[in-house]
């Protein structure tokens, strides 16, 4: 199991009269890191710098842009908070509007950092799984049950509710044959599984 933030969070903060906005956004791949930028050239027009980290999986190292500030004074810090944090699946925007007075190389590896320390420190965070989905009919008799099995589980379910409970699960790959098992047991029936990759609540 992974952790990432579960909804965009912002902070921004003043350096010496540059201010230094921090956008993080739940990311689900690289393809989407595009898009992420352009918006935020949209809600904060005519800034300096916008400087960009993210990090997928954990094979992924993570990356980092400097935006045209000096190399490794932007990009390296905001991608160490993300780091820091044990977060993957997260992109973090720090766009910067000069103030007139340079930081020199320090004071900006401190300010992008310290931005984007802030608004990772205010996100919501979820887990993300490697997940498969299950889908499964059981009676009423068995749904108690079923809830509790998965809160000692990694995972998560949405249930709809009929003659019996059709219930959706997205579960870790090693908790499939199990689940079925214990699903069949009580009189329920898995209808479908199917592997979905990595996946937030």
């Amino acid at each position: 199991m992974l952790w990432s933030v579960a909804e965009d969070t912002e902070a921004s903060l003043v350096i010496r009269r540059s201010r230094f906005i921090a956008w993080v956004v739940p990311l689900n791949d690289e393809s989407e890191v595009e898009g992420h930028l352009g918006q935020s050239r949209q809600r904060w027009p005519g800034a300096t710098h916008y400087v960009f980290a993210y990090r997928l999986d954990d094979r992924h190292p993570g990356r980092g842009y400097d935006a045209g500030e000096p190399h490794g004074t932007a990009g390296a810090p905001v991608l160490k908070a993300i780091a820091q944090r044990g977060l993957y699946f997260t992109l973090v925007i720090v766009v910067r509007y000069f103030g007139g007075i340079r930081l020199g190389t320090a004071g900006l590896v401190e300010a992008y950092h310290q931005a984007a320390a802030e608004a990772l420190d205010k996100a919501q965070k979820v887990p993300v799984i490697d997940a498969v989905r299950v889908v499964a009919v059981v009676p009423y008799s068995a749904w108690q049950s079923l809830q509790e099995w998965m809160a000692g589980r990694q995972g998560w379910y949405k249930a709809d509710y009929a003659e019996t409970v059709k219930v959706t699960l997205h579960v870790e790959p090693s908790e499939v044959e199990p689940l079925t098992a214990w699903i069949g047991q009580r009189g329920g029936k898995v209808v479908e599984t199917a592997a979905v990759g990595w996946q937030r609540p």
